[in-house]
């Protein structure tokens, strides 16, 4: 919207008729770009890893979740306040519950810059034990802030304690590519498990197909995002591709 905004002004304030008429026709051609529903789900089922059957799992295997999923600046704190991301936790307690896994580790410090908050992994231990997962199936990893600190802070607590895999990477499917990337390249062999999918298998409705919609604009925002964020990661030689 900054971009349309942007192009809008410019077409106020220039004096050359035709750069005017250009950049109306521009920024129309970029709203209804970017807040066609059916295009930006294209865009997130290329980018996003594609779920994987429950059936097809082994099990034993030990759930690394990584958190962002909580809203901290939230009155009263007795309670957790999930943002869209709860999949990760719902998925995972849903293949605990299954049998599918056997331990989960949350990793995940506090979000902040400045001041003190509660580790996000803390919180989501929180929901764990509600759900009667037990405290000794849980291990906490509570120093990360980014998702390569999630995989080196968590390579180091698997070789600390010994653990075995295999396995299970459990985040956002938009993110999983990323996230995947920055686990393997500190060593640990990880199955994907994407969760909190923003595509859907699609539909050909007139209003899908046709009518804006400011979720695509939304779902736009998060994926250039993810894209710019994976690119920079993948430059500083934080993540391999997978």
């Amino acid at each position: 919207m900054i971009w349309i905004i942007g192009i809008l002004i410019y077409s106020l304030y220039t004096k050359d008729l035709k750069r005017k008429k250009v950049a109306v026709i521009s920024a129309t051609i970029l709203l209804l770009f970017f807040s066609n529903e059916y295009i930006v789900n294209k865009a997130l089922l290329f980018w996003e890893e594609a779920p994987v059957p429950i059936a097809d799992l082994q099990t034993n295997y030990t759930a690394i979740v990584l958190t962002g999923v909580t809203e901290s600046n939230k009155s009263p704190k007795d309670r957790i306040y999930y943002n869209k991301g709860a999949d990760r936790v719902l998925h995972t307690l849903q293949l605990y519950k299954t049998h599918k896994i056997k331990s989960i580790i949350i990793s995940g410090g506090a979000a902040v810059v400045i001041g003190k908050q509660v580790p996000e992994a803390e919180s989501l231990k929180k929901t764990f034990l509600t759900a009667a997962v037990p405290s000794n199936a849980m291990i906490l990893e509570t120093k990360s802030r980014n998702t390569r600190e999630n995989a080196l802070f968590t390579k180091k607590l698997i070789d600390s304690l010994n653990l075995k895999g295999p396995f299970l990477l459990v985040t956002s499917a938009f993110h999983m590519k990323r996230a995947k990337g920055c686990f393997k390249k500190a060593g640990i062999d990880v199955t994907a498990y994407p969760a909190d999918y923003y595509s859907i298998d699609g539909k050909f409705t007139p209003d899908y197909l046709i009518i804006p919609s400011e979720r695509a604009l939304s779902k736009w925002s998060l994926l250039i995002h993810e894209i710019l964020g994976y690119s920079v990661y993948r430059m500083m030689g934080y993540t391999i591709p997978t």
